[in-house]
């Protein structure tokens, strides 16, 4: 919960979308580091198209 609250203070297009505490919560199970899964999920949503994901229009959805 906490990471996700401030990815979505961080980036105030997406907020919090359905879906996000999946890979969240992976990657806090597997690095067990508030800051540091911080990190790898803002770099996840940011470099690797993520966010474009849930992005609040949904506008890549249709390509997966």
């Amino acid at each position: 919960e906490e990471l996700l609250l401030a990815y979505s203070k961080s980036d105030s297009e997406v907020d919090y979308v359905q879906g996000m505490n999946l890979v969240a919560g992976a990657i806090l199970n597997h690095l067990r580091e508030i800051n540091l899964s911080f990190r790898m999920f803002e770099f996840l949503m940011n470099k690797h198209n993520l966010r474009d994901i849930y992005h609040r229009q949904f506008s890549q959805l249709s390509s997966i």
